[in-house]
C-alpha cells in the first residue's frame, strides 16, 4: 500500500471495518533511506526489491551506483513465475524498482526499456485500474504455470499515496478499501494454497 501508514488504516476504519488489522502477525518498519530521513518511493521500493537501503530517487541501484539484483530478477533466474502489478503510472517508482536500474526515477527512457526487457520473463501490468479485481486471476495464472517452481508477485495500491498527497480524504479511503479487499483475496488464495506467504507492506507514510 503506497504511502499507507497506521493513521490511514485508523482513519479508514472509522467508516467500516478493515481486514488488514486482523492479520495475525504485525511489525513496524523504519523507512528512512540511505540519503534522507524521509524516503521516497524509489528508495523504499528498492529496499524491498534488493534488500538494501539506497539513495532517494535510485531504482534498483545501491548508493554507490552499482546495480543490485532484485527479488523479481532472482526469482526468474531460479525458474519461478513472476508478476508485478500496480495502479501506478507506467513508469511509477514502486513497480519499476523490481525490474529497472537507474539513478533517477524520472528517467522514463531507461525505465521503459528495462520494463520491455523484463516483460519477456515477467508478467507486468502497470497500470491496472483496481488491485482487488486483478489479484485472484493474476495469482491463479502465476500458480498454474506447471513448468515453474513457484511464483513471486508484487501488487501495489499506488493511489493511497497519490490521494494523500492531494489531501483527498474520501478518495484515499476508497483506494485503501480496495487494497484491503485485495489483501483479503490474497489471504483467501493462501488458505487454498498453503505454501503461499502473504506479506502486506507500506513503503512509507504519506500525509500533509
Amino acid at each position: 500500500g503506497d504511502g499507507m501508514g497506521a493513521n490511514h488504516l485508523k482513519c479508514a476504519a472509522t467508516d467500516k471495518p478493515l481486514y488488514i488489522p486482523t492479520l495475525p502477525t504485525k511489525g513496524w518498519i523504519i523507512t528512512k533511506s540511505a540519503s534522507h530521513e524521509i524516503t521516497d518511493s524509489a528508495a523504499s521500493a528498492t529496499a524491498y526489491s534488493c534488500g538494501q537501503k539506497t539513495t532517494n530517487r535510485f531504482l534498483g541501484k545501491l548508493p554507490d551506483g552499482t546495480n543490485c539484483p532484485t527479488i523479481a530478477e532472482e526469482a526468474v533466474q531460479k525458474d519461478f513465475a513472476v508478476g508485478i502489478y500496480s495502479t501506478d503510472y507506467a513508469t511509477g517508482a514502486t513497480p519499476s524498482a523490481f525490474y529497472a536500474h537507474t539513478r533517477d526515477r524520472g528517467d522514463k527512457k531507461t525505465i521503459e526499456a528495462d520494463k520491455e526487457k523484463a516483460s519477456t520473463t515477467m508478467d507486468i501490468a502497470v497500470p491496472v485500474k483496481k488491485i482487488s479485481s486483478e489479484i485472484t486471476p493474476r495469482l491463479n495464472k502465476l500458480s498454474q504455470q506447471k513448468d515453474k517452481k513457484g511464483f513471486f508477485a508484487m501488487f501495489e495500491g499506488a493511489n493511497i499515496d497519490t490521494k494523500s498527497h492531494q489531501n483527498d480524504l474520501k478518495a484515499m479511503k476508497k483506494e485503501l478499501y480496495d487494497f484491503d479487499y485485495a489483501v483479503m483475496k490474497a489471504v483467501n488464495f493462501a488458505y487454498q494454497h498453503p505454501d503461499t506467504t502473504v506479506i502486506v507492506l507500506a513503503d512509507h507514510e504519506t500525509g500533509d
